[in-house]
């Protein structure tokens, strides 16, 4: 009873050695607001490094990445390693001008981070 109590306990060890490890994932869900509050649909959100300012692309950190914001005036940015970004939002307005707003991002392994934008 012992030795089948032994082997079944050291199955599931050997098992558990090489289950499939899911990787966390950190999320920062930027919201890009209008002074009065209203969502912004349409606006370029970027995130970037600084100090040297290049793009970034949150799923490797490559450069070059920005995505538009949807008719809740969000968007959501996902990386697999921990690290503090730059996060500008620009939005053209029928104004002839840009309305822009920027911050920071903290990005944690496995949490969901929310930031605000407002344009000005």
């Amino acid at each position: 009873m012992k030795t089948k109590l032994l082997i079944i306990i050291a199955i599931f060890g050997i098992a558990s050695l090489f289950s499939c490890k899911k990787e966390k994932i950190a999320k920062a869900v930027v919201s890009v607001v209008f002074n009065d509050g209203t969502p912004c649909e349409g606006a370029e959100v970027t995130l970037y490094s600084a100090p040297n300012g290049s793009y970034i692309d949150p799923s490797t950190l490559q450069t070059d990445s920005m995505l538009e914001t949807d008719a809740n005036g969000t968007v959501t940015f996902e990386v697999n390693r921990k690290c503090i970004l730059s996060v500008k939002a620009e939005y053209d307005s029928s104004k002839t001008r840009t309305l822009k707003a920027d911050g920071l991002l903290l990005f944690d392994l496995g949490e969901t981070y929310a930031k605000k934008l407002i344009l000005e």
